[in-house]
């Protein structure tokens, strides 16, 4: 995992080529062993090498793949801070959801389903000896086969999921970029 962390940590006595404290540190040396100790603990290397307030470097970027990276620049910034400008090689994870079958219980056929689960379990039940000597998961499986073939021929199925989940992208919008389409197709005809 890739991880990048920056802003004004205002610790100038931290020597980052060496990852040490300076002697005298200007705040307790406590803080600044600890943001050390920190860096070198987790894997992290501070990028910035050019000074950000006067002869310090108080504004930082840390990451853990320094490849990722580019182009530091220190600019003059509005405060008595320097803005930092680097280019960050970063790609967003997007996961994308896997398509699903789920029953449409609304459109269910209940009666044809409730006779035909009728029908199977009286099945299941004439043949008693091979139940007595079966495993409770070899009756389960006996049992489950046809409900669930039941099941899939009288409750309609739908296939959801897929597509990539927009969350600015409400109803209004999907609406707006219907009747846009509409509008289009209607222009070309």
């Amino acid at each position: 995992m890739n991880a990048i962390l920056s802003g004004d940590f205002n610790l100038p006595t931290i020597d980052w080529n060496t990852n040490t404290v300076k002697d005298n540190p200007q705040y307790e040396s406590i803080m600044n062993t600890k943001l050390a100790e920190i860096t070198t603990n987790n894997d992290l290397q501070q990028m910035v090498t050019e000074a950000t307030r006067g002869n310090n470097i108080l504004d930082l970027i840390f990451t853990t793949n320094p490849a990722l990276v580019h182009n530091i620049e220190i600019h003059p910034g509005m405060s008595d801070h320097g803005v930092i400008i680097a280019d960050i090689n970063l790609k967003a994870k997007i996961s994308k959801k896997k398509q699903r079958e789920v029953h449409l219980f609304k459109k269910a056929d209940w009666d044809n389903l409730k006779t035909d689960v009728e029908q199977e379990l009286t099945k299941v039940l004439k043949d008693q000896g091979k139940v007595e000597t079966s495993t409770t998961e070899d009756i389960w499986l006996f049992l489950k086969k046809p409900i669930m073939n039941a099941v899939n021929k009288h409750i309609p199925q739908n296939m959801i999921g897929g597509k990539q989940h927009l969350p600015l992208i409400n109803t209004h919008i999907k609406r707006i970029i219907r009747q846009r389409q509409r509008r289009y197709n209607a222009y070309k005809k």
